[in-house]
């Protein structure tokens, strides 16, 4: 699959969620200033370290964070990670908030349900909820349902 064959959707990013990412490594550039002023050279090393560890942390597991729709799979990325979900293999798609560790930066969330199980699913953030879902629902027969979008099933 090109790149050209997917619709690529960039996470909602929460204030507070940014504020969070962002706190640490406020932190660690605060420990490495005044540790140099003081010439705390052990302390700065640290710091240094810590801050080089979460920039590493972030740039593998965080940015970017963004969904694509291909004509076979949903793919989230999030750092280098990738996850493939098989168009085909949707069943529900609805509105969350849900708390729960998942690769979005914003509680307003997506549960795509894509297998019978719980953990047959994932929570995403696109920015742009209403194209994400008119752009999955032309690859997937989805309909309109009480709480969110079902799979339309054949008879």
């Amino acid at each position: 699959m090109s790149e050209q064959e997917i619709r690529w959707y960039p996470s909602k990013v929460d204030t507070w969620i940014l504020a969070l990412l962002l706190f640490v490594p406020a932190v660690q550039v605060v420990v490495i200033v005044t540790s140099a002023i003081a010439q705390a050279w052990p302390a700065t090393a640290i710091g240094l370290l810590a801050f080089l560890f979460f920039g590493c942390l972030y740039a593998l597991c965080v940015w970017p964070m963004r969904y694509g729709i291909g004509d076979e799979f949903l793919i989230v990325r999030f750092g280098i990670c990738r996850s493939r979900v098989r168009i085909e293999n949707i069943r529900e798609v609805y509105r969350t908030s849900n708390p729960l560790s998942s690769p979005a930066l914003s509680l307003d969330r997506l549960w795509i349900q894509y297998g019978a199980r719980w953990y047959q699913a994932v929570m995403i953030s696109p920015r742009d909820q209403e194209a994400f879902i008119t752009d999955l629902a032309e690859r997937v027969p989805l309909e309109r349902s009480g709480r969110g979008w079902k799979r339309v099933v054949s008879s």
